[in-house]
């Protein structure tokens, strides 16, 4: 970078100057380029060897860095005492607006570009830039190295702004009385919101006024809790929405925040297996407070959490609390999460294996099944019994699932690994399968529920997920093909089976075809909650093949093809790939000279169906098959686009071949429907907002060729 002070070697190695030029200005006591801006040319003619050609490069180079020239920034004449009085007016300002000036000082310096950053790193201070600006010389940007005139102007427009900002941040500020007191609150407010910039000052006032109320603690979780819902770094917003810590409280799922980041699933995991990227100060507030508090914890009761509450002004639930301390610390985790004080917090070189949770989930699932009789369960013998867990700390593992054990069941634990399940008098199990006996039909999962919680309501269960585990451990109770029906193994008149093979069965037992209806009937007996549609789409899409329609809506078995039934096979239509449907629909449109309409065959009933869902998405298609769908419907829009649209032009075409033929228009008496169809909409047509109106105009446009004027 060329700058005043660049010597002529340099200027010599950057090929400004010739070999014999720079000998020349050496010569003549020229050393730098601001040497060579200021020359007299008559006096320096006189120095030795100095020709026309030196000249000539002499000018090149004053005319190419005369605007080098030192001109301060500050153009404007400014009395010597106004910086004095400019600094009186900053130690005079109140602590809140001190402390906005800084904020605003600091982000506005953080737009400026690095070149100029690295020239100027004085202008970051608030005392600085009003010596910049209200100093009688300014700043002279020309005598910095490596500072140009893109440099030069970024930094006078910097000022500019700081000047403007300064004195309407100091308009009302009196430098001649006495510097008024400012209260000690108002300090301690104005540090606080420098500190941390992103608080609100009634933030700020509510932490001070708590720091006060509290004996000097600090709420340095609030801090950190307030940074991360308002941080706008992409990688904390992964956080947030991982430990769900925005306002609405909402977690999502590795999936879900790697498709929203475009990020793959495993790359979030590694992201979030780590602490949060938190400020440097942020954080060792965070390390200072928790620290003591994980130490020596294995399980967070609920004390711990009121205590974590109540000293960070956090309004949270536990459950919510949790994931925020779980958010801080890269070593523990949530091992599990309820709302009913059953937030734990535990090590993750205790929980590092994938499967620990797993089995922990295993051993609940024990417990909550086998409480009819008074056992015994090992934890330890339950860990090393499955193979796919290995994991090194067993002892710690014990000692934290015999805590969680005792505060969900409240069993009696001996030595972190013998539980001791309590009893129960009730087998939920063979209750249901009692159920079933009395009532004698076919009864749904909520019907069982709802009449197992009226029969038994001191062991009432709240949701389906809970109640049908007992139901899949029993091996008398069947469920009926796919629905949550479920009836007695023993029950012969009842069929277990899919409606598929249901079906099947009935065609069978006939052993000839039936009607769609009387199929569809014979289904309802067993299956009541199907009907025709569900009936004719299983028939028509069975992988097997073991279905055959007929005309006429029957229904046979492929495997009775060969037998004369006097019935006509009916072609089912099978899904097939986009570009195949494409082209089939594109030769009918070609060949018909319109579009498929419902109210056509089956074929031409399936093409308009087709159209219609891949123009509302409800058929998979990428959006080149979309796009090529509708720049093909767009090259044909003036086909028929509906049945009133083909009728239309029907008539159109059809009157136009009795002119053709007769050279007369119709008349009433050999062509009445085409004369009272004309006569029609000769008033009507122009109302028309379709291809009728483009049709009949043309139509008119032919009969005017024939010398019949109309309308």
């Amino acid at each position: 970078m060329i700058a005043l002070d660049t010597s002529i070697e340099e200027m010599n190695r950057l090929g400004l100057l010739s070999v014999r030029a720079m000998n020349v200005c050496r010569t003549g006591g020229l050393k730098t380029l601001e040497n060579i801006l200021n020359v007299d040319k008559i006096e320096f003619l006189k120095v030795r060897n100095c020709g026309r050609k030196t000249i000539v490069e002499i000018d090149t180079i004053i005319e190419k860095y005369s605007s080098l020239k030192s001109v301060a920034i500050s153009e404007e004449v400014i009395e010597p005492s106004e910086c004095d009085e400019a600094k009186t007016k900053y130690e005079r300002l109140h602590p809140s607006i001190s402390v906005n000036l800084k904020s605003w000082v600091l982000w506005r310096f953080s737009k400026l570009s690095v070149r100029a950053k690295n020239a100027f790193p004085q202008l970051a201070n608030v005392s600085e830039a009003i010596i910049a600006v209200y100093s009688l010389t300014g700043i002279n940007t020309l005598s910095v190295k490596n500072c140009g005139k893109k440099t030069s102007a970024e930094i006078g427009s910097f000022l500019a702004d700081f000047k403007q900002y300064f004195e309407e941040a100091t308009k009302d500020i009196d430098t001649i009385s006495s510097i008024p007191e400012i209260d000690s609150r108002d300090k301690e407010i104005a540090e606080i919101g420098f500190k941390y910039p992103f608080l609100l000052s009634k933030e700020c006032e509510n932490i001070v006024d708590f720091i006060q109320q509290n004996d000097g603690v600090f709420p340095y979780l609030y801090i950190a809790k307030l940074y991360i819902m308002r941080s706008d770094n992409p990688r904390i917003s992964i956080y947030r929405d991982y430990y769900g810590l925005n306002p609405s409280f909402c977690r999502h799922s590795l999936s879900e925040i790697g498709d929203n980041n475009n990020l793959s699933r495993e790359r979030v995991r590694q992201l979030v297996s780590c602490s949060i990227p938190l400020p440097k100060r942020i954080q060792e507030g965070v390390r200072q407070y928790l620290g003591p508090l994980i130490s020596n914890v294995i399980a967070f009761d609920s004390l711990l959490w009121n205590k974590i509450q109540r000293e960070n002004l956090l309004e949270e639930s536990y459950s919510q609390t949790a994931l925020l301390v779980a958010s801080l610390l890269d070593t523990h985790t949530v091992l599990q999460v309820d709302d009913d004080d059953k937030e734990y917090l535990v090590e993750k070189s205790i929980t590092e294996n994938v499967k620990v949770r797993n089995v922990l989930n295993n051993i609940c699932r024990v417990i909550e099944l086998r409480r009819t009789t008074i056992e015994q369960l090992d934890i330890l013998q339950f860990i090393k019994s499955d193979r796919r867990l290995y994991h090194k700390n067993v002892d710690q593992l014990c000692v934290v699932y015999a805590d969680f054990l005792k505060r969900k069941y409240s069993v009696d634990i001996e030595d972190n690994r013998i539980v001791t399940m309590l009893p129960n008098a009730l087998d939920v199990s063979i209750a249901i399968e009692n159920i079933l006996e009395q009532k004698g039909v076919p009864m749904s999962l909520d019907e069982l529920l709802d009449v197992f919680n009226q029969l038994h309501p001191a062991n009432t269960i709240d949701s389906i997920a809970k109640f049908k585990p007992y139901i899949l451990r029993n091996r008398r109770i069947k469920p009926k093909g796919k629905t949550r029906i479920y009836v007695l193994k023993e029950w012969k008149n009842h069929f277990t089976g899919t409606l598929t093979s249901y079906l099947e069965h009935i065609l069978r037992s006939f052993n000839e075809p039936i009607s769609l209806d009387d199929l569809v009937d014979f289904a309802l007996e067993e299956f009541p909650n199907t009907n025709k549609k569900s009936v004719s789409s299983l028939i028509a899409m069975d992988k097997d093949g073991r279905f055959i329609m007929y005309e006429g809506e029957y229904v046979g078995l492929s495997e009775n093809s060969i037998l004369d039934f006097d019935l006509k096979e009916r072609k089912i239509i099978k899904r097939q790939s986009f570009d195949t449907r494409f082209s089939d629909f594109k030769e009918f449109v070609i060949t018909m000279k319109r579009l498929p309409m419902q109210t056509g065959s089956d074929e031409e009933q399936s093409l308009a169906r087709w159209m219609v869902n891949v123009l509302k998405s409800n058929i998979d298609s990428t959006e080149e098959q979309l796009l090529s769908l509708q720049e093909f419907l767009d090259d044909n829009k003036a086909l028929p686009q509906n049945g009133h649209e083909y009728n239309f032009k029907q008539m159109c075409d059809q009157i136009k071949v009795v002119v053709n033929q007769t050279f007369s228009l119709p008349n009433i008496e050999e062509h009445q429907s085409e004369c009272q169809w004309l006569k029609k909409n000769i008033d009507k047509y122009t109302s028309y907002e379709d291809n009728r109106k483009s049709y009949f105009e043309d139509l008119l446009a032919y009969l005017k060729d024939f010398g019949f004027y109309i309308g």
